[in-house]
C-alpha cells in the first residue's frame, strides 16, 4: 500500500501550509526590490501636468491611427478586453477526470539527477572546457 503525501510533513511549511523561517522557495521575486525603487524614483520626478502632456501625445497618435497607441489608450481607459476561454472548436471547454495516483517524488528525483549528469557530462566535451 502506497503512503499518501501530508500536507504538513517535512516539506518547508508549517501546519498551515506557509512556508517555514529559513525555506529556499519563500523569497519571493527577486526583483521586487528593485522594481519597486524604480517605481518610486519615476513617481518621484512625474507631476500631473506631465502625465497630462503624456496622455495628450498618447490622444493624438491614437487620433492619427496609430493602432499601437489606439490599444494602450483603450487598454487604460476602460480596461483590457476579456480573454475567452473556449474549446478546441470554438464550443464550451471539456474536462475530463484524471487519475488522481499519487506523484513518485524519488522517482522524479532520480530523473533529474541522471539528466544533470548526462547535461554535465556533455558540457565537460564542449570546446574550451579543458579537452581539447
Amino acid at each position: 500500500m502506497e503512503e499518501q503525501p501530508t500536507p504538513t510533513g517535512d516539506n518547508g511549511r508549517d501546519t498551515t501550509g506557509r512556508f517555514r523561517p529559513g525555506n529556499k522557495l519563500a523569497k519571493g521575486n527577486p526583483f521586487a526590490k528593485r522594481v519597486q525603487k524604480i517605481r518610486a524614483a519615476l513617481l518621484s520626478r512625474l507631476t500631473v501636468d506631465d502625465a497630462k502632456e503624456i496622455a495628450d501625445v498618447l490622444i493624438r497618435q491614437a487620433k492619427s491611427g496609430d493602432l499601437a497607441a489606439i490599444k494602450e489608450l483603450l487598454d487604460r481607459a476602460i480596461g483590457k478586453a476579456p480573454t475567452i476561454v473556449a474549446g478546441a472548436d470554438g464550443g464550451p471547454l471539456q474536462i475530463q477526470a484524471v487519475d488522481r495516483t499519487v506523484f513518485d517524488a524519488e522517482g522524479f528525483a532520480r530523473q533529474l539527477q541522471q539528466l544533470a549528469a548526462e547535461q554535465s557530462n556533455e558540457a565537460r566535451r564542449l570546446p574550451g572546457n579543458g579537452e581539447e
